[in-house]
């Protein structure tokens, strides 16, 4: 790895299947993966499969990864999934999930790698995808690396993606067609 914090993972697999069970990815990590696809496509999959392989490297343990992979060491490992209304503490799941959003803002930088899973649900799709294009602008213009998930791909026409830190990716499907019908189905692969 270089000093930017690029990452390399070779033959990734989620790491609570068996390997022969898995579909496995391959692919470099080096900025931020603006990742979207449908609902159960893999996108979350793919997200802990990743931090657990750098957590697990780090620490010098077996992680479900092929040789030739390379996890620099990262100074944070920031993971944020969907978060749900907190009513003890009165907080909606948008006040969660953007104080989940401060912290990451406050502790992690350029030798921090992120995962950050559809932020902005909490609100309407419209704000929402102006708030996560922020929010992912931010981070890449800190230098974080990461994969940033999301089903609000307006965030896909917004000018940020002029930045060369933020790299596009999504989740394959095939697409299978007969006489009558058309279907689609995941391939759980990045692309």
């Amino acid at each position: 790895a270089n000093a930017s914090g690029s990452a390399f993972f070779v033959g990734l697999w989620p790491y609570w299947m068996h390997k022969s069970q898995a579909v496995s990815n391959t692919f470099d990590l080096n900025g931020m993966f603006l990742l979207t696809a449908p609902n159960m496509s893999g996108k979350s999959t793919l997200m802990r499969s990743t931090a657990a392989a750098a957590l697990l490297t780090v620490c010098g343990l077996c992680a479900p990864l092929e040789a030739g992979s390379c996890v620099p060491r990262f100074d944070t490992l920031f993971l944020r999934g969907a978060s749900a209304d907190v009513p003890a503490e009165n907080k909606s799941a948008f006040g969660a999930e953007m104080e989940d959003i401060a912290a990451l803002m406050r502790c992690c930088g350029p030798r921090s790698l992120v995962f950050v899973d559809e932020i902005g649900r909490g609100t309407s799709p419209r704000d929402g995808t102006r708030l996560a294009a922020a929010i992912l602008e931010a981070m890449a213009v800190r230098g974080m690396s990461g994969i940033f998930a999301t089903h609000l791909h307006d965030i896909l026409n917004l000018p940020l993606l002029s930045k060369p830190r933020i790299i596009t990716k999504q989740m394959a499907i095939t697409r299978s067609t007969n006489s009558a019908t058309e279907s689609y189905q995941w391939t759980y692969r990045l692309e």
